[in-house]
């Protein structure tokens, strides 16, 4: 029972870990409550981050196929709404495709 507790422990942070790198690679945002009172607080803010989110496509200049080594890529994102905050990464690396 004891080992099944401590493996169930790791396989949770080792997810959480892979949780917080996916968040701080899309610039997104992990929450943690640790009560149920926190959890309905912040489900709050989830639905605001929701319904501001946005859809962006990029185009590069160079196709990916044309890319012979890894390369990084520097993006702007902007928005013709007044007052709106991006929050966006502002590079992307980029390696060849396989062949």
């Amino acid at each position: 029972m004891l080992k099944k507790l401590r493996e169930r422990k790791k396989d949770l942070q080792t997810s959480e870990k892979a949780l917080s790198d996916l968040a701080e690679n899309t610039n997104g945002e992990i929450f943690l409550p640790e009560t149920r009172e926190e959890m309905l607080e912040k489900s709050a803010l989830v639905a605001r981050i929701i319904d501001s989110s946005y859809v962006v496509t990029y185009v590069p200049k160079r196709a990916l196929s044309e890319v012979e080594k890894a390369e990084e890529r520097n993006i702007e994102v902007s928005s013709r709404r007044a007052g709106l905050i991006v929050q966006a990464k502002r590079k992307l690396i980029v390696e060849p495709e396989n062949r």
